[in-house]
């Protein structure tokens, strides 16, 4: 499944450089300058808001789905919920039994995180793709212009 999902990512950088390039050269050649600038700014934005968005909804789904052990303290709970390093450093000082079902639980809820990201990045990357096709379905190459002679 992260191998499909990573996939599936990986095909966001191929529509990403055809979006970029219809975008381009759709535009008048007195904007082509301009429509650069807005497709920079606009894919350096996008990356680091699509950082943020998964980043939450792993951060979420880890919370959600860890299972902690009942004798942990508030300050503890707290820390395993916001860390899974921290998570891990408080079952080294569980005693075995605790420890090896915390550690499972710590795992499991770091796979789900990582999985829910990459299938909405999939879900994403897709629905860019089709967006893209869809673009380009219509799309003629503009008429090459002479340069003009000053």
């Amino acid at each position: 499944m992260l191998t499909i999902g990573l996939c599936l990512v990986a095909l966001a950088g191929a529509a990403m450089t055809l979006l970029s390039e219809l975008l381009i050269t759709t535009a008048p050649i007195q904007r082509t300058g301009s429509m650069s600038a807005l497709q920079d700014v606009s894919s350096g934005l996008g990356a680091a808001s699509g950082i943020a968005l998964l980043g939450t909804i792993g951060a979420i789904a880890y919370r959600t789905t860890l299972t902690l052990p009942e004798d942990l303290s508030d300050t503890e709970t707290q820390a395993a919920s916001d860390s899974p390093g921290a998570a891990a450093s408080i079952a080294d000082q569980l005693d075995t039994a605790d420890r090896a079902g915390f550690l499972t639980s710590i795992g499991d809820s770091m796979s789900l995180g990582l999985q829910s990201a990459l299938l909405i990045a999939a879900a994403l990357t897709v629905a860019l793709i089709a967006l893209l096709l869809l673009g380009l379905r219509g799309h003629t190459e503009p008429p090459a212009t002479e340069a003009t002679e000053s």
